[in-house]
């Protein structure tokens, strides 16, 4: 019975919009506690999925891999090579304040809103951002890309949020990456 009354308060809690105060850990596993009316309580786990944004290019792995770097510096970002061998790279552990590059982090994350304004543009946020080639044919090459991010209160304690993207950040890496290894 227990297990039928969190479910269905979780249910409503989702429903309506809340979210029941909750943890996240190195993993990023998320812990919510939730609380009935008698005192008791139970501890939910959640394990956030993740997908990279896969875009074909009608280029080559080599072009693709030597204009990687240009397209990561177009947003901002310094490319470090994670593994060559596997033509995969990014960078792990930025920390944008606000901006990245020239846009506002509420265009490329979303957050959550604080007080009426976007989370993004407010809290510290942890980002990593990483691409990887994949060798389609000899002249297309898929490019995934890879957007994680976590913010939180930068003057009052509180939980990490998980953020997540709103897919700018991934169509514009492409774009460049497209552009400088076609010529188009």
């Amino acid at each position: 019975m227990r297990q039928i009354a969190t479910t269905l308060l979780l249910s409503t809690l989702v429903a309506a919009g809340c979210s029941p105060p909750s943890t996240l850990d190195s993993s990023g596993v998320s812990t919510v506690r939730v609380v009935g009316t008698g005192g008791g309580g139970t501890a939910v786990n959640a394990q956030a999925v993740t997908f990279a944004n896969d875009a074909l290019i009608k280029a080559s792995a080599l072009a693709l891999w030597k204009a990687l770097p240009a397209a990561y510096d177009s947003v901002g970002i310094t490319f470090g090579i994670l593994d060559a061998a596997r033509l995969s790279g990014g960078h792990s552990d930025l920390r944008p304040r606000r901006r990245l590059g020239k846009a506002a982090l509420s265009t490329l994350l979303d957050c959550g809103s604080a007080q009426g304004a976007p989370s993004a543009d407010s809290y510290d946020v942890r980002l990593s951002v990483l691409s990887q080639l994949t060798r389609v044919t000899d002249s297309t090459t898929t490019l995934s890309t890879l957007v994680q991010a976590t913010a939180r209160p930068i003057s009052t304690a509180g939980d990490p949020v998980r953020c997540t993207t709103t897919g700018v950040l991934e169509g514009r890496i492409k774009a460049v990456a497209q552009q400088l290894a076609t010529g188009r």
